[in-house]
């Protein structure tokens, strides 16, 4: 293809020009060596972007997926939270002399002395 340099004195290239009868001008087809360029650059940007997309999706399934887990493992960590709470105001009860007293008249020891008398329950 011949040149041609612009006013700004940057080169570009020329296109041939066709007149056919009965119409008004058209330019000349591409050569079949620029069509199958273009082509090929069409179908590696299409492949491209194909592939961002699906990896966008499937990275966007593994953060649900984490999520989901995350979820599952913070309600986790609350019934360990909320045992442990439990167990150190089991163990505060403990320190405390009549609570075991309590527990151990329950178990059916009694003080020297002392007599335990056994009800039934009432149903």
């Amino acid at each position: 293809m011949p040149f041609q340099r612009s006013r700004d004195n940057i080169l570009t290239f020329k296109r041939k020009v066709v007149k056919e009868k009965g119409h008004e001008e058209r330019k000349q087809p591409l050569h079949p060596a620029v069509r199958r360029r273009r082509m090929i650059w069409l179908g590696v940007m299409v492949t491209i972007f194909c592939w961002c997309v699906v990896e966008l999706i499937i990275q966007q399934n593994r953060i649900w997926d984490k999520e989901e887990a995350l979820a599952v493992k913070r309600q986790e960590l609350a019934e360990a939270k909320r045992k442990t709470a439990h167990i150190n105001a089991e163990i505060k009860k403990l320190h405390r002399k009549d609570y075991l007293l309590e527990l151990a008249h329950k178990m059916g020891y009694s003080k020297p002395g002392e007599q335990i008398y056994s009800l039934p329950d009432k149903r």
